[in-house]
């Protein structure tokens, strides 16, 4: 299968889950990342905002601010993505795709401790498919490949295979409702 394909195939699939099931699994991956020792000694944590049958990422930034942590989440403007820092999920408002994103606000320049990636499908070994606008592979390669990535998805989105270019970066972790994966040893 090509990237479009599985694309198609595993937002559809996502897209089928029941909503109450797709909350009750974000309710779990938000509970195991507040517990992970990652999330809890990072100071500053880059998270999307989960959106459409994407996993409900509210909680963890709710969770990361009332921690005292840094937190940034993406925007999105003339095609690039960058990283604003939140204080509260007040001042979000639907940016490009109708995603949650700040208006304004402090621009992460650095490396971060944590970042909290999406994405379409995963494998085990951390190969990532995106949406394919590139957004976080661009943003990834700016910065120290030592920042810890973490993908947050639904355990029907981790598969077998994922065709990969040069340029497509990993994940170190993927997040599910039921297991955690280390990719890399």
């Amino acid at each position: 299968m090509n990237k479009v394909s599985i694309r198609k195939t595993m937002v559809d699939k996502r897209d089928s889950l029941d909503s109450d099931l797709r909350n009750k699994f974000s309710g779990k991956i938000k509970n195991k990342i507040l517990s992970n020792i990652f999330y809890k000694e990072a100071k500053s944590i880059f998270c999307f905002i989960g959106f459409g049958s994407e996993v409900n990422t509210i909680g963890i930034i709710e969770g990361a601010l009332r921690d005292g942590k840094q937190v940034y989440v993406p925007r999105v403007r003339n095609k690039e993505m960058k990283v604003i820092r939140i204080d509260s999920l007040d001042n979000l408002k639907p940016g490009v795709f109708g995603i949650l994103e700040p208006e304004d606000g402090e621009e992460l320049n650095e490396d971060c401790d944590l970042i909290l990636m999406p994405g379409v499908a995963f494998t085990k070994e951390g190969k990532r498919l995106g949406y394919g606008g590139g957004y976080y592979d661009k943003y990834l390669a700016q910065y120290n490949s030592n920042t810890l990535k973490i993908a947050i998805a639904y355990s029907i989105q981790v598969i077998d295979f994922i065709p990969t270019e040069s340029y497509d970066k990993t994940v170190d972790y993927i997040v599910t409702e039921d297991f955690t994966y280390k990719c890399h040893e």
